[in-house]
């Protein structure tokens, strides 16, 4: 009987058995999982997630800087897997001295998870919140710190000033490296020696941020714009008492061949300079063509004349029917500006209601006889006078030359060439407001700077920033930086920096300067406004200029011109009445 019993049991225990193992297993479905990017903290960023979905654990790291907020933190659970929620929602936990909170997650099917969730502050990672250098402001990109400076020669001495994340006053430690040989330094702290030489802009130079044991290299590299600087080619002097023209080699194209010399006391005025790849060009006038036939063949009363810039010998251009004895359309002087317009040398005499022919003429090139390019009567009405000075813009077959009035009368005459063909009625623009002071006369020229804004300046004038197409002033530059002897500008630009190069007189019109000052801003106003106080001063008269008595330049003739070679050179050559030539080369 018991062993029946024991055999019956034995095979239910069996059948139980066989129906256990026919169970279907429970799969978890592989889409109900978290990744690291779901979690954020409220208020912090830079947070470092790590998240195991099997053990269900989230451990998360803030920055040391963020510590404080460990005790009042808000996790966030963002781009859950479609249909899923989060338990508790955006509510504010006390994470510190270890303490771990757990955050139930209900996915779609309805499967559920619990997170234990711990939260804890990393070690001071030292970096710099705040870098200058020179006082320009440092950017982070990719992980390199930028420094946009300007290109010169105090990158051997840049000022450097930081702040960093320390919590505690000279916790962390900053040290320098200046080369890659070289062992990383203590920055100098003081406000005068803390200098550093960066001038190997390309490889940077690397910073040493130490805390607690801890460290942070830090690269920074200087990007430059601009110029480095300005040198002299060559100068020379006006030197009185002689025939000698500025140090220049004998003039060819006067029979003997003789020097010039200085003006004025022949009467002669060399007011006005322009240059190519081999010459400066200077324009010469007089005010009556029957000096020279008085005088021969001491000087030339007008012409253009060309000096070599390789060795300073001078040429007169062929005047070959430029005028005839006599000809009153010769103008106040014969020749006042000169400029060269696409590989073409082009110079102009001065018009007025006396003398009221305005001409202007082309050399091909320096062996070429003169043609006219145009000529226009100013008339007696509205009396302007014309020539001291001409811009433009373009070339001899598409452009424009502007010329100034010089009488007074806020007004420009722009003369249109299309096709190769000269309009010969101008425009006549008149710009309320350009002159400062309002009265007197003014030897002036018009300057484009962009299609907006035009820059007018003249002798006894301050400079004035124009609309061309509403014909309003939108600045005027304060004698203290532009002074009234301002005479020639020239606006360019070098390794993507904007300039403005100007002549102007000084210790009553016997010293000449050149002063070139950056644009720092998108506008030609604002950077006027806003000039910076660093500039770049050349004098062009020579040292001995308060011991000659002669010297002054009354009528504050002179000019800068600009010109970029073929080959990329960049030049700058100025010229200011019986004082003297200055060529200096932009690097």
């Amino acid at each position: 009987m018991k062993t029946k019993l024991f055999l019956m049991l034995f095979v239910f225990a069996g059948l139980l058995t066989g129906f256990t193992s026919c169970k279907p297993e429970v799969v978890e479905n592989p889409n109900n999982i978290l990744a690291e990017n779901m979690i954020t903290a409220k208020g912090v960023a830079d947070i470092q997630v790590v998240l195991d979905n099997k053990a269900k654990t989230i451990d998360v790291s803030i920055p040391y800087e963020a510590k404080d907020s460990i005790s009042k933190l808000t996790l966030l659970f963002n781009d859950l897997p479609a249909g899923a929620m989060v338990s508790p929602l955006s509510e504010v936990k006390d994470f510190s001295n270890n303490q771990r909170h757990n955050y139930t997650v209900t996915f779609q099917d309805g499967e559920v998870k619990v997170y234990s969730v711990g939260v804890t502050f990393a070690g001071l990672q030292p970096k710099f919140t705040k870098l200058t250098l020179n006082g320009i402001q440092v950017k982070l990109e990719n992980g390199v710190w930028i420094a946009q400076l300007l290109a010169s020669e105090d990158l051997k001495v840049v000022k450097l000033a930081y702040t960093t994340n320390e919590l505690t006053t000279g916790a962390i430690t900053v040290k320098i490296k200046n080369t890659d040989n070289d062992d990383y330094v203590a920055l100098d702290t003081t406000a005068i020696n803390n200098k550093y030489n960066f001038e190997d802009k390309l490889n940077g130079r690397k910073f040493k941020l130490e805390f607690n044991g801890t460290s942070n290299i830090v690269t920074v590299k200087v990007v430059t714009s601009g110029y480095t600087k300005i040198t002299s080619v060559w100068q020379t002097f006006a030197n009185f008492g002689t025939a000698d023209f500025y140090g220049v080699k004998a003039l060819s194209g006067t029979s003997p061949a003789t020097v010039v010399p200085a003006s004025p006391s022949t009467d002669a005025w060399d007011r006005n300079i322009a240059m190519d790849d081999n010459y400066i060009y200077i324009a010469r006038g007089n005010k009556h063509m029957s000096a020279e036939a008085a005088n021969p063949p001491i000087y030339p009363a007008y012409g253009v004349i060309a000096i070599k810039i390789s060795d300073k010998t001078a040429k007169l251009l062929d005047r070959t029917g430029m005028y005839t004895t006599g000809e009153t359309g010769l103008g106040a002087h014969g020749t006042t500006d000169v400029n060269v317009i696409g590989g073409k040398i082009v110079a102009c005499n001065l018009a007025n209601a006396a003398n009221n022919v305005l001409k202007v003429f082309v050399w091909n090139n320096v062996d070429a006889a003169p043609s006219l390019l145009f000529s226009y009567n100013v008339g007696a009405t509205p009396s302007p006078r014309l020539g001291d000075k001409f811009t433009f813009e373009g070339d001899l077959t598409n452009g424009k030359l502007r010329f100034f009035d010089y009488n007074a009368n806020n007004r420009y005459y722009e003369f249109t060439i299309t096709a190769g063909v000269v309009n010969t009625t101008p425009t006549i623009v008149t710009v309320p407001g350009i002159l400062e002071p309002s009265t007197g006369t003014t030897a002036g020229g018009i300057y484009k700077f962009s299609p907006t804004e035009y820059m007018f300046s003249g002798t006894g004038k301050q400079a004035v920033v124009f609309n061309p197409v509403t014909l309003t002033a939108t600045y005027k530059t304060p004698g203290a930086v532009f002074p009234s002897s301002q005479v020639g500008d020239a606006f360019f630009t070098f390794n993507d920096k904007n300039y403005l190069a100007y002549l102007y007189a000084t210790d009553s019109f016997k010293r000449w300067v050149v002063t070139v000052r950056p644009l720092d801003y998108p506008t030609l106003a604002e950077s006027l406004e806003k000039i910076s106080t660093k500039a770049t001063y050349i004098n062009i008269s020579g040292t001995a200029y308060t011991d000659i008595a002669n010297i002054s330049n009354g009528n504050g003739t002179g000019k800068i011109y600009y010109h970029k070679t073929s080959a990329g050179v960049v030049y700058l050559v100025a010229v200011a009445s019986n004082q003297g030539i200055s060529l200096l080369k932009v690097e």
